[in-house]
């Protein structure tokens, strides 16, 4: 029980010297650690974490590892070397950028949506609007092409300049918005 494992676990010397070591260690880690330890009787050394509940109530998580101690000639267990880290802060760090990291994930992830939704409009956009346009614009030229004005809704003469305004501006409208679409993208 040396100072820094005593400052670790708010406890005094005297106060570890008079009690079960296992009573320090946080309830729910109790029975854990009490089964590791007496398996590492068999075995010459072990590593856990686990947490260690100080007086004042505060749960600092560590990293114990523990070494048999065995008498050089029989072989007999004498005890155990154990070395505790104190690793609350790291795990805190690590929870931290967990929590980041899931974030980061999410963004991304909406980020995907976004782009998929943005993409789905612009299709539609696209289907909608230039499409219809140059349907409009192709059929207006057919018509006269074909000397049937009427189709273009103008007079009956294909040369008509009403008729050919008409499709100008058609043209011009879904070059427009061709333009705005190309911007948006």
């Amino acid at each position: 029980a040396n100072p820094a494992w005593l400052a670790m676990t708010g406890r005094a010397a005297d106060e570890v010297l008079a009690r079960d070591v296992l009573d320090i260690i946080a309830p729910d880690d109790r029975e854990r650690v009490r089964r590791a330890w007496q398996e590492a009787a068999t075995r010459d050394s072990t590593d856990l974490e686990f947490r260690y509940l100080r007086p004042d109530g505060v749960v600092r998580w560590v990293r114990s590892h523990a070494s048999a101690l065995r008498d050089a000639p029989s072989g007999a267990l004498l005890g155990f070397v154990r070395t505790s880290v104190d690793i609350t802060d790291s795990l805190a760090e690590r929870a931290a950028r967990e929590r980041t990291h899931a974030q980061v994930r999410a963004l991304a992830h909406r980020l995907e949506q976004l782009r998929a939704l943005e993409r789905a409009e612009l299709a539609d956009t696209l289907k909608k609007e230039l499409y219809e346009s140059l349907a409009t614009l192709k059929d207006g030229l057919a018509a006269l092409r074909a000397g049937t004005v009427a189709a273009a809704g103008a007079d009956a003469d294909p040369a008509h300049p009403a008729a050919l305004a008409r499709l100008l501006g058609q043209a011009e409208a879904a070059q427009e918005r061709l333009r705005r679409v190309i911007f948006d993208l």
